[in-house]
């Protein structure tokens, strides 16, 4: 070790010659030298020739010279030394630490690939959010409803009265407190039997969690021959919601 310092030290030197030379010493080409401490050689030669133009930060770039001279079991001081002399020179010196705590921002911390693993997750939160409340609303709003037969007002002379309408496919539908079978299309047809005189067909249709939608039929029975299907002007249509 005091060989190699004796040497270094003994005449004009620079930084970069001193460098080449320790390397040289320890029988090190650029390539060994760059396998050995994970340094490119690139470098290493930017390093030995001091071409700080082509380091992307000539300050920062202390501790690769550490490791370099750590490597070739070198007095670091004496490098950084002369490594600072240099940037001093070539006007590139700065105080590290307060240059790093004033620059430093929070955007600094973000690593582009983790904000992209982020905004993907957002999206996929939000896209599972926006499908769970759209399926509670779907659920919970009253299905629709519509009865095509019997028609409101409407006088029978048979007392088997035909029900016909449409609804949700995923509805369950009612008629007079009896279940209705709903076909794949939405439609439903079922008989129900009428006293004589005026009485009412009550349809509800509604899913497992939802309100319930109701449309009721007033009708008369009239026990004749003659079949009349004129409406009955005194009685009025009623559908709601509950």
């Amino acid at each position: 070790m005091s060989f190699v310092q004796k040497r270094i030290a003994q005449g004009p030197s620079s930084f970069g010659s001193d460098l080449r030379e320790l390397r040289e010493l320890r029988g090190y080409s650029r390539e060994v030298l760059g396998r050995f401490s994970g340094i490119h050689p690139a470098l290493i030669a930017a390093f030995e020739d001091e071409r700080l133009e082509d380091i992307s930060d000539p300050v920062y770039a202390e501790r690769h010279i550490q490791t370099l001279i750590r490597a070739l079991e070198g007095r670091v001081d004496y490098f950084l030394s002369k490594y600072r002399e240099l940037l001093n020179v070539r006007q590139l010196a700065r105080e590290p630490e307060r240059s790093l705590r004033h620059k430093l921002r929070r955007r600094d911390f973000f690593v582009a690939s983790r904000l992209f693993v982020f905004l993907g997750f957002s999206v996929l939160v939000l896209a599972v959010g926006t499908y769970v409340v759209l399926q509670a609303w779907d659920i919970s709003t009253p299905p629709p409803l519509e009865v095509h037969l019997p028609v409101e007002g409407q006088r029978v002379t048979s007392p088997h009265v035909t029900v016909t309408g449409v609804t949700a496919i995923s509805a369950r539908v009612l008629i007079n407190g009896r279940q209705s079978f709903v076909e794949p299309s939405g439609t439903f047809t079922s008989v129900v039997d009428v006293p004589v005189g005026v009485s009412m067909v009550r349809v509800e249709a509604r899913r497992r969690y939802s309100r319930t939608t109701v449309i009721e039929r007033h009708l008369m029975y009239i026990r004749s021959k003659a079949t009349s299907t004129d409406i009955i002007p005194s009685v009025s249509t009623s559908s709601r919601s509950f």
